[in-house]
């Protein structure tokens, strides 16, 4: 691949940065409640919104009774599950950048980071009218758990979670772009010859 084609690749996954965090990340979310209520064999009504500063964001109305347990399993299902698949994604792209697949990796990594960064979201919960997030997923089931918990603690959670997905991302372009300008000047000096 041409250092051309590789920068028409980057400027796509910065693109595919907000389709990943705003839209396909959220639906996952959702998609991971709506599985707890299935596993409970309890029916559910989905009422999904779109806004520009807080992308898909949907509400679930189980219909069926759930003991205090199966709550907090339901409301903590669509960060956890956002996390752990944004961190198999991270995993995944690590592992083709290392077989040298450059163009997948850094397709792969905006994916990655809008799930973290979709889950780090959830950590600003609705504490205050400045929150990013209308109802706090966590704050919720921390307090049917009766665990207190200072906002600030989960702001920071949520503040780390941003951090890593800037360096990540940055990194894996970083990283992906050198080896691949390597390759290419590697490719050209054989050509001399």
């Amino acid at each position: 691949m041409h250092y051309r084609s590789y920068e028409v690749i980057t400027l796509f996954s910065l693109l595919l940065f907000p389709v990943s965090a705003f839209i396909i990340a959220p639906m996952a979310h959702e998609f991971f409640h709506v599985l707890v209520l299935k596993f409970y064999g309890c029916g559910y009504w989905v009422d999904y919104v779109f806004g520009i500063s807080e992308g898909l964001y949907a509400t679930i109305y189980p219909f069926c009774e759930l003991n205090a347990q199966q709550t907090v399993i339901l409301l903590l299902s669509g960060t956890v599950g956002t996390l752990l698949t944004g961190f198999l994604l991270i995993l995944l792209s690590g592992l083709l950048l290392k077989r040298k697949h450059f163009v997948l990796s850094t397709i792969l990594a905006p994916l990655a980071v809008g799930f973290l960064f979709s889950s780090a979201v959830q950590f600003f919960t609705k504490t205050s009218d400045l929150s990013i997030v209308k109802s706090g997923d966590i704050e919720n089931a921390l307090r049917i758990l009766d665990i207190e918990c200072m906002e600030v603690t989960l702001h920071i959670i949520g503040m780390l979670l941003i951090l890593l997905c800037i360096v990540y991302f940055w990194g894996n372009l970083k990283y992906s772009s050198e080896l691949e300008m390597a390759k290419e000047i590697k490719e050209e000096l054989g050509e001399v010859k």
